[in-house]
């Protein structure tokens, strides 16, 4: 029997005792001793249901390098929307490299940031530039990219764009792209002053 993924995620989403009953099947092979208390099986439960939604919000799209290439599109519109930028443009990522990035890589590169420094800056997934509407001034976005945001992302992004700002002394922001976000994550980029910038779904 062939399942339709998008109908099981639905029924599981929506049917606690279906979803009890799946974690069941999973650990009936835990010994009595080992069985899951109340309160650990709420919990696991609650990250089924994180999981479950993630997985609505990622089903069937772009991911990976396809995401990274899709997702550059419409950021420069979207970053302009977001931090209050004009002619905002992809300067680096994936499969691109202008003028202005290769110098700000050479910049980097002959800086006094640390080899892993320096490493970071060379992978962050897009990184652009453009004008702040408010000042003129040049501003540059350090971007990380990935179908859902995790801590991880937001770490990365947070620290190029202040290694960036050392090294060129001007405004840099930090941006997460994806489709999802979990509510924890989402609060965390708050406090550390990363733009969080979800794509719509098709």
């Amino acid at each position: 029997m062939v399942i339709d993924k998008r109908e099981f995620i639905e029924i599981l989403d929506a049917d606690e005792d279906f979803r009890r009953s799946v974690l069941a099947a999973l650990t009936k092979d835990i010994s009595d001793a080992d069985r899951l208390t109340e309160a650990s099986l709420q919990g696991t439960l609650q990250g089924l249901t994180n999981t479950l939604q993630t997985l609505n919000s990622t089903i069937g799209r772009p991911a990976g390098a396809e995401f990274e290439w899709e997702s550059a599109k419409p950021l420069p519109l979207r970053l302009a929307e977001n931090l209050r930028m004009q002619d905002v443009r992809i300067i680096r990522g994936r499969g691109l490299q202008t003028g202005d990035g290769q110098r700000l890589l050479d910049a980097v590169s002959k800086s006094r940031l640390s080899p892993s420094q320096r490493r970071r800056v060379g992978d962050t997934d897009i990184i652009a530039a453009g004008e702040s509407v408010d000042s003129g001034a040049r501003h540059y976005v350090a971007a990380e990219v990935s179908t859902t945001v995790r801590m991880s992302d937001i770490t990365r992004a947070r620290d190029t764009a202040a290694f960036m700002a050392a090294v060129f002394e001007v405004t840099t922001h930090a941006v997460v792209v994806g489709y999802a976000i979990r509510n924890e994550d989402k609060q965390r980029a708050d406090e550390e002053d990363v733009t969080v910038i979800l794509l719509e779904s098709d």
